[in-house]
């Protein structure tokens, strides 16, 4: 009896025997912490120069390299999955904290819409703001994302962080301020 391997790793990317990307995307992961650490150490000790020079040599060719292999080059972060849920929608619902804002950026450097909305009409902002994810709440706004935008219930990610406000303070005033802006 011949005993197959549950994953493999085939010209930089690790699949499943169902050709799942779940272990390339935790093996992603465990490269992208290691990154933030050193850019975390770097941060208060270095030049800009010195920093973009890290984020090149670890970040940059990562997550370029997986893009391409994902899609040939024309790979899409909007397409939706069978829910109607973006690339954005999913790493803002299940990446941890520092790899989610990572990831996010990653996103919008190639072009995922921020106002996509799923089956259920909520955008990557209402999941942050359900999730009490205060950092990647900020992302989203600076990134260009409507706080006005109702899901299919009618409730915008504004009406339910003041809905919340005692619950989630920082992501409410957060969402607050920018409305002014």
């Amino acid at each position: 009896m011949i005993l197959l391997p549950q994953s493999t790793k085939f010209l930089g990317i690790y699949m499943d025997e169902n050709l799942r990307w779940s272990e390339h995307v935790v093996n992603l992961n465990r490269k992208l912490s290691r990154a933030c650490y050193s850019l975390g150490i770097l941060a208060n000790y270095s030049t800009t120069d010195v920093k973009r020079t890290v984020y090149l040599a670890n970040f940059e060719p990562s997550s370029r390299f997986v893009i391409i292999a994902w899609g040939g080059g024309r790979a899409n972060p909007n397409t939706p999955n069978k829910d109607g849920n973006s690339a954005l929608h999913i790493s803002t619902s299940h990446i941890e904290t520092n790899k989610t804002k990572i990831f996010a950026c990653i996103l919008v450097q190639y072009n995922a819409k921020m106002d996509s909305q799923n089956n259920n009409n909520h955008t990557p902002l209402h999941i942050a703001v359900y999730e009490d994810k205060e950092y990647l709440v900020e992302v989203l706004l600076e990134s260009g994302e409507s706080t006005n935008i109702p899901d299919a219930s009618g409730i915008t990610p504004m009406h339910r962080a003041s809905l919340d406000r005692f619950r989630y303070p920082r992501i409410f005033t957060r969402l607050c301020a920018y409305q002014i802006l």
